[in-house]
């Protein structure tokens, strides 16, 4: 589903993404660095999160075909249900 047919989906939802009370891992920097040809590791080092999860961000774009540039109309909520639609929740609260 495109960030755009995700938006539409659900127009009278709000999505939330919760990072548990931590940073939110920066999913758009992993790929900019990534595209650079930064090794995991240093990326892992610049966005001060493990070297596990920038594998598994890496894999999980490179099955989505997500590439560096991403399109303008990917906002960071967009990228993170792309990545990881597991860890999306929708909220019931009616938005006014």
């Amino acid at each position: 589903m495109s960030p755009l047919q995700w938006r539409h989906a659900y127009p009278e939802a709000e999505r939330k993404f919760t990072a548990g009370g931590h940073r939110m891992t920066k999913y758009r920097d992993i790929l900019r660095l990534s595209s650079m040809g930064l090794s995991q590791r240093s990326i892992a080092s610049s966005c001060q999160c493990s070297r596990n999860t920038v594998s598994e961000v890496l894999s999980r774009a490179s099955e989505r075909e997500l590439t560096w540039p991403l399109p303008e109309d990917v906002a960071d909520a967009d990228l993170q249900y792309l990545l990881f639609p597991e860890k999306a929740q929708v909220s019931s609260r009616k938005i006014p």
